[in-house]
């Protein structure tokens, strides 16, 4: 079946009518909405957390790292980790829900326009989230006083993270 075929299925299938009433329907909306804003707020605070305890560790690699781009490189994560944090405290933050008693549309734009922030996050994160901490990584690796073999087998190991998100 290509899309053609399957929009014709789906406008053919008939007209349901709920056998709920409006204020079931009202209800099991915000249910709805307020388990998927649990679910992303939990998602979110995992990552923040992550990012913390990453720029901790990072930060101690950067203050004992003898080579200036090898630090150079574990600052360049460190930086990359608070613009994420902010990234999603940022996106949380700019899209709250409606307010309580709120009108069922102004609900459904406040729903829509935070699913569709969430969805432009998820769209680009490979710019956002995963190549610049990959590129200080990769400065890191190769800024280090380590033999070529291990930096080499760094590279090889950290560019096909990188592929493997574009696609």
């Amino acid at each position: 079946m290509n899309d053609d075929d399957l929009k014709k299925l789906w406008q053919q299938q008939p007209l349901r009518v709920p056998d709920l009433s409006a204020a079931q329907l009202i209800s099991a909306l915000q249910s709805q909405t307020g388990q998927l804003r649990r679910i992303v707020g939990a998602r979110d605070l995992r990552e923040v957390l992550a990012c913390a305890v990453l720029m901790i560790v990072f930060g101690f690699f950067a203050y004992h790292e003898p080579a200036p781009v090898a630090r150079l490189g574990h600052l360049m994560v460190i930086g990359s980790l608070i613009f994420i944090a902010g990234k999603l405290i940022y996106t949380r933050r700019s899209t709250p829900p409606a307010p309580p008693g709120a009108a069922v549309v102004e609900s459904l734009r406040a729903e829509l326009n935070a699913v569709r922030a969430q969805s432009r996050l998820l769209g680009s994160v490979l710019w956002w989230y995963i190549l610049p901490a990959m590129i200080g990584l990769l400065v890191g690796t190769w800024g280090a006083r380590i033999d070529p073999y291990s930096k080499t087998f760094c590279t090889l190991f950290i560019l096909p993270l990188m592929c493997s998100s574009t696609g």
